[in-house]
């Protein structure tokens, strides 16, 4: 259990660290301009981090729920 929750920790992490260099570099927001009309104006950064957190908690759920059914012998392999 353990290391569900470091991996789910991690995995929402990443998410989240991700998310802010897609979204805050330079190349992004020339790109994001199109959308700025119906954009909100202003970020709620911790909700989006609980929610990355939420996300890494679903992806590494999933993966445990379906990791006996992929084919393959080993770990590596699955």
């Amino acid at each position: 259990m353990l290391k569900y929750i470091a991996v789910c920790s991690f995995g929402g992490l990443l998410f989240g660290v991700l998310d802010g260099l897609i979204n805050a570099n330079p190349y992004a927001q020339k790109l994001l301009e199109v959308h700025k009309p119906i954009a909100k104006t202003s970020i709620k950064i911790p909700l989006g981090f609980l929610i990355d957190l939420v996300y890494g908690l679903v992806m590494a759920g999933l993966f445990l729920f379906l990791y006996k059914m992929q084919s393959g012998k080993t770990g590596v392999l699955k």
